[in-house]
């Protein structure tokens, strides 16, 4: 058991997972961020090294960056991320404050493997899973649940996806909500499995479908413009119903008479393409896309981030490529 102390904290007591010294440097802003480093040192870019999007402060890297919004959203602990203030230690305090013992713990444990996979990804060149992060928070917790993980795992790589040699991987999700507001993402990953580029758009629809199919058309876009760069590239959706019609090029099942026009665009797009497939995963296996889409939705504007050889972030564990 430790205690911390910090402007406008007040003293509280806690138990801590992992690193006792950890959320002391992370509420006290002492953690050796790129933020941070650039200040002592100018020549160390203050750029997030995982998303290359924005200056990597404690904020962004625990919560801001995608990949660590996707570790959030994925772990069910209901924090809402787009609303938490921007005061760290005010995070903290809150966590304290409304949370049951065995949440406080799960949270503050997410966050020390947060950044010991961030660190593993800059340092050692490892991918940053998703999965591998909420299993290590869960298994520090809840060290019994070792043979229930051990048994997920395994369904995991049982729900493999696999796509053929030499193929590139986009994955695409919409984001809509009751006030009509659209948000539609695609990222694509190389046939070695990292990240290439990412794009997302916000605007309006009449419902989800026509969210999902504005998605999957941005994504069609996206793949066709690619093909001077790879010879073949598969597209993942969580829809089955706009797999199903843009592989038997017909809108007759579509429910949405919105999306019927969006659907039918898509077809049009695949008609004279040989070299572009489109096929239906679940959603865990696109928390990137469905990440992005969301940040899209709330958002105030479009994005695109060329990540060309400026970080090793790798595609979803779901995901395998034949060697043949």
């Amino acid at each position: 058991m430790i205690f911390i102390c910090g402007k406008n904290f007040g003293r509280v007591q806690f138990y801590l997972l992992g690193s006792p010294l950890f959320l002391w440097r992370a509420i006290h802003n002492a953690l050796p961020t790129t933020h941070r480093l650039h200040k002592i040192f100018p020549h160390i870019s203050p750029i997030c090294i995982r998303c290359a999007l924005q200056e990597e402060d404690v904020q962004h890297l625990i919560f801001g960056c995608p990949s660590s919004r996707t570790v959030w959203f994925a772990s069910n602990m209901g924090l809402r991320i787009d609303q938490l203030p921007n005061d760290f230690s005010v995070i903290v305090k809150n966590i304290l404050n409304d949370f049951q013992e065995d949440h406080r713990k799960m949270c503050f444990s997410i966050m020390w493997q947060i950044w010991k996979g961030r660190c593993d990804f800059y340092f050692k060149a490892h991918q940053f899973d998703v999965q591998s992060v909420i299993e290590k928070a869960q298994l520090t917790v809840y060290p019994k649940l070792q043979n229930v993980l051990i048994k997920q795992r395994k369904q995991h790589f049982d729900d493999k996806y696999e796509l053929e040699k030499d193929m590139a991987l986009l994955i695409t999700d919409g984001s809509w909500d009751q006030k009509g507001n659209m948000g539609i993402a695609a990222v694509v990953y190389d046939p070695l499995g990292c990240l290439y580029n990412q794009v997302s758009k916000r605007g309006v629809a009449a419902d989800a479908l026509t969210a999902e199919s504005n998605a999957l058309l941005l994504a069609i876009q996206q793949a066709k413009s690619l093909l001077r760069v790879f010879t073949k590239i598969c597209i993942f959706s969580d829809s089955q119903i706009l797999v199903h019609c843009v592989n038997t090029r017909s809108v007759q099942d579509v429910p949405s008479w919105q999306a019927i026009q969006v659907v039918q665009q898509c077809i049009d797009e695949l008609s004279d393409v040989q070299t572009i497939t489109v096929k239906h995963a679940k959603r865990e296996a696109l928390l990137m896309a469905h990440t992005l889409a969301n940040d899209a939705r709330k958002g105030d504007g479009d994005r695109l981030c060329i990540s060309q050889n400026q970080q090793d972030l790798r595609a979803s564990g779901f995901f395998v490529w034949s060697l043949d």
